[in-house]
């Protein structure tokens, strides 16, 4: 694994890439795009086993992980993509299959929208879908001087390990050691700044028209007891993504790629295999 920090769209992105042993113009590159208030790092109980067979990059986004904070960026899904097609043409990657979980999965879809050429398929985790943009009154609020103090004060308010527990189905999943990379944000200053700008520019999900535009092949991964962004709303965009493949986990909640990373990987190797987008892989469950 290899990583760094590349400059794009006027911003410092940190991105780990992961290549396979054996590389070749038949490999796969795969970037994975994480959700709010995440990191690289809520991809990594499947990016080991990915990286066996394909070229994985991951990505902070601006405004959260390693990646740079502050007020100098555009924080709308819009250009959000035009950063991760920005950042493929430095890394010379003409194609990517766009891995997204929660957010990063919207973000995907802004990509299939403005930048379908990059796309050869999307693998989308729980994605967020049909939330409109912040109210104006508060937009406007996120110009007040003391808007992200007030941001930080409310947040630190908050009961944040039970707000945590609510994001997966088994509470195993909320051990310490995750609970403390999920809070890590919270306690930069800078991350605050970042939080008003995409309360600020995030201009809202696709809309249905938008949505039924797309026609890359769509593998759709969803956690049956998901309480962040319900099952329904996985009904609902896979009968409006026309080229979707919808599989749903028992017993799983929002955080899929921890939760249930195992059978995620063969799904989506599985999906990739059929695809013709890498070399044979014996068909068992990893």
């Amino acid at each position: 694994m290899e990583g760094k920090y590349i400059k794009v769209n006027n911003v410092s992105v940190y991105v780990e890439e992961y290549m396979p042993k054996s590389y070749g113009k038949d490999t796969p590159d795969v970037c994975l795009i994480h959700g709010l208030v995440s990191s690289v790092h809520s991809f990594k109980p499947v990016i080991p086993k990915l990286a066996e067979f394909a070229r994985v990059i991951a990505l902070d986004l601006p405004g959260f992980g390693k990646s740079e904070k502050g007020t100098g960026y555009l924080y709308s899904y819009e250009n959000y993509a035009a950063t991760i097609a920005e950042l493929m043409e430095i890394l010379s990657v003409k194609k990517i299959t766009a891995v997204g979980h929660s957010m990063g999965g919207q973000i995907c879809l802004y990509l299939a929208k403005y930048y379908p050429d990059l796309i050869s398929e999307l693998v989308l985790m729980a994605p967020s879908s049909y939330v409109g943009r912040s109210s104006i009154r508060l937009r406007l609020a996120t110009y007040l001087p003391l808007a992200p103090l007030c941001a930080r004060f409310l947040i630190n308010r908050s009961d944040l390990r039970n707000i945590f527990k609510s994001v997966v189905y088994d509470e195993k999943h909320a051990d310490d050691e995750s609970y403390q990379i999920y809070v890590a944000p919270f306690k930069d200053k800078a991350f605050y700044q970042s939080l008003i700008g995409l309360i600020r520019h995030r201009e809202g999900d696709l809309k249905d028209e938008d949505l039924y535009g797309i026609a890359h092949h769509t593998l759709l991964l969803w956690g049956e007891n998901d309480q962040v962004v319900p099952l329904s709303i996985g009904e609902r965009l896979s009968t409006q993504l026309s080229q979707a493949r919808f599989i749903t986990y028992p017993k799983t909640g929002h955080l899929l790629p921890k939760e249930q990373p195992e059978k995620a990987l063969t799904e989506m190797i599985n999906f990739l295999e059929e695809r013709g987008r890498f070399q044979r892989l014996p068909k068992k469950e990893i």
